[in-house]
């Protein structure tokens, strides 16, 4: 196999007049702090009416913008969803009431981190037909549903919930290697008790980006160190059959990964 180098040649920018400031156009742009709220930031959740599309009532401005908080939903289709809601009060009643009551009643299950009751564990960890010796450990609840839509898993889940990523502020500190500990002690626990002795395998489905490569290197130099040789358990991944940046996500149309 041949190995080729593509080596990208970074030309230095145009000169261009300096301004008042003294900096250049281009460095003036490279400082420039942008200030409005993005679409996936839900840290100031408050609604505030702007111009929409001609012929759209201001009334609904509201209305248009939360949906268009919503992965997936642009302005646009925030403003057919919202006349929709209009025209159907009863659905816009059903919904809005079950909107307001997630935050109580749906939260992390205390074994996995999987979407559970509010205190209580998920329904994958209460099923005890699966294989007590076997545990995946993934990204997000949505990787959870990609394996149960392919019927190809019959363990139990970890979601990390979060990955290995300085740049955006997430450390190996934040991420929820106690709670993964916790979890493997018992299956190892578990195993001991059996009269065969068993080992358990610990599947490590992450992303395969940079940011899942780290985590994975960190979630393998703790376990190792946290379980010694003579524990009968050992740590493998899936494999990479899938391109680069690619996650694990369910088709609609397909009953297999």
């Amino acid at each position: 196999m041949q190995l080729h180098l593509f080596v990208m040649r970074l030309e230095p920018p145009q000169s261009k007049p300096y301004g008042r400031s003294g900096r250049s156009d281009t460095c003036d742009q490279l400082h420039h702090v942008d200030d409005r709220p993005r679409r996936d930031d839900h840290s100031s959740m408050a609604v505030t009416s702007r111009p929409l599309a001609a012929g759209v009532p201001s009334v609904l401005s509201p209305i248009i913008q939360a949906l268009a908080r919503l992965p997936g939903v642009s302005e646009r289709t925030g403003q057919k969803l919202g006349i929709f809601l209009v025209k159907n009060p009863d659905l816009a009643k059903l919904i809005g009431g079950l909107a307001s009551a997630l935050p109580g009643q749906i939260g992390s299950c205390s074994q996995c981190n999987h979407l559970a009751a509010m205190g209580e564990v998920c329904d994958v960890c209460r099923d005890g037909k699966r294989d007590p010796l076997k545990l995946c450990v993934v990204h997000t609840v949505q990787d959870v549903l990609a394996f149960e839509q392919s019927g190809a898993w019959r363990g139990y889940y970890f979601v990390m919930g979060k990955l290995l990523a300085p740049i955006e502020g997430t450390g190996a500190a934040d991420l929820p290697l106690g709670q993964l500990t916790k979890r493997v002690a018992e299956m190892v626990d578990f195993a001991r008790v059996g009269a065969n002795e068993a080992c358990i395998e610990v599947v490590l489905a992450l992303p395969p980006s940079v940011d899942g490569e780290a985590t994975y290197m960190v979630i393998r130099d703790f376990l190792s160190r946290a379980f010694p040789p003579e524990n009968c358990w050992r740590l493998s991944r899936i494999s990479q059959g899938i391109g680069a940046g690619a996650g694990v996500m369910p088709d609609p149309g397909d009953d297999a990964l």
